[in-house]
């Protein structure tokens, strides 16, 4: 029966009880009334007053039953919520192996161990200045073809850069057949032209020819309107200086280039933690592409000055590139520890924190879960130090606590932080 039922039953109840009343006390009053003299009347009167005293009584009568049918059923409602049919509540739990194997429940031990403050910075890689190489003419002249025009091309050491047509290369080249020319005339002549041959071999290789190209010319004889120039260097096209058709002088940059053997995270730090940063700081960094590996380094370079119009200063690690197995672009993130100490640690995946406070689950000896709030310090990526709430060699569940929550609420009825105090 629910609380309507209920005060539908009492109202009426009430109302019967209203009505005998009047009834019986009708007929005494009324020859009272009359033997005393009273016309009918008055006597009518005096009744209906005595009627309305009685029906006030009882209608407060009623009220104060249904408020207090009203608090029972509340009650009853709040202890039915809470406790199950032949049970009491408590906040143990307790699961089958095959229910932990299923939900993924993973239990460990508590353990002092090392915990240290961390500062987390966000980068990402870009090209190490350092590594850049750049090729320029090393003779004036016009530049009749490239070979490479685009920005992130990788170029090979050996590979065609770019043409050139060149009155002073044509001019050295022409100076060097003209002796080879003259050796052989004058072979027996007691004039040597070797020293004029090397010579003149020699400042065509300061201008960019290569050793094929100068045998190529030695056997030929023959001069060519373009030279051809090759790349001393490997590396990818950063920028690229010139056009088709242009006119290059002697020293001119033609083409910029990165090897990205070696890279830079380059990460933004704000002016309050600048306090923590200095040059050769060991740090951790993870590769947003590679989130399972953590590797370590140093920081390189700390910007002296902050960026403009900003509270954001720069810092700068230098790593390893082997294989070109990182890309400029990717995002990172630089991890700098501060303090460290010895503490009662857990991971974070244990501790469930909501408006009550934090609390882990822990496992009893009887193999029954039970939550328990703690206190905690320091927090990193990996761990929270519990300051109070454990004990060390206690076991919590370092996975799967949330499932545990869950299974108690759908159990109970009630959250298992619900009446807990720190």
């Amino acid at each position: 029966m629910n609380l309507f039922e209920k005060i539908v039953i009492l109202k009426n109840a009430a109302k019967t009880l209203r009505l005998q009343v009047a009834q019986s006390f009708k007929k005494p009053l009324l020859f009272l009334c009359e033997s005393s003299g009273l016309r009918v009347l008055e006597a009518r009167k005096r009744i209906f007053a005595v009627n309305l005293k009685i029906i006030v009584k009882i209608n407060i009568i009623g009220v104060i039953l249904v408020l207090l049918v009203f608090v029972v059923s509340c009650k009853q409602k709040k202890e039915a919520d809470n406790t199950l049919p032949g049970m009491v509540q408590t906040t143990n739990i307790r699961l089958s192996k095959a229910q932990m194997q299923l939900a993924n429940i993973v239990v460990d031990t508590v353990k002092e161990r090392s915990i240290s403050n961390e500062i987390i910075f966000s980068g990402k890689l870009v090209v190490n200045e350092n590594t850049n190489q750049v090729i320029s003419s090393k003779v004036a002249g016009r530049v009749d073809k490239l070979f490479y025009k685009s920005t992130g091309d990788h170029i090979n050491k050996g590979d065609k850069l770019y043409e050139i047509y060149s009155e002073e290369l044509q001019s050295a080249e022409k100076e060097y057949l003209l002796a080879l020319e003259k050796q052989k005339k004058l072979s027996t002549s007691t004039n040597n032209y070797s020293q004029i041959i090397e010579a003149a071999g020699n400042k065509l290789l300061l201008w960019g020819m290569t050793q094929t190209q100068l045998e190529q010319l030695k056997t030929s004889g023959a001069l060519k309107n373009t030279i051809a120039v090759y790349s001393a260097v490997s590396g990818y096209v950063q920028d690229v200086k010139i056009s088709e058709g242009d006119y290059v002088a002697a020293g001119s940059a033609i083409f910029k280039l990165s090897d990205n053997t070696s890279l830079w995270i380059e990460a933004q730090a704000y002016t309050e933690e600048m306090d923590y940063i200095r040059e050769n700081a060991p740090i951790t960094y993870i590769i947003s592409a590679f989130p399972d590996e953590e590797l370590k380094g140093s920081i390189s370079f700390v910007n002296p000055e902050l960026e403009k119009d900003s509270k954001i200063n720069l810092i700068r690690v230098e790593i390893a590139n082997a294989g070109d197995k990182y890309k400029p672009g990717m995002m990172a993130e630089v991890k700098l520890k501060t303090i460290e100490k010895k503490a009662i640690t857990v991971p974070v995946n244990a501790v469930l924190v909501d408006s009550k406070g934090s609390s882990v689950w822990v496992e009893n000896a009887d193999s029954t879960f039970e939550v328990r709030m703690v206190t905690t310090g320091i927090r990193n990526s990996d761990k929270v130090e519990i300051v109070s709430g454990l004990k060390e060699n206690e076991r919590v569940v370092t996975s799967g606590a949330y499932l545990l929550n869950s299974e108690y609420i759908f159990k109970n009825g009630a959250n298992p932080m619900e009446g807990m105090k720190m």
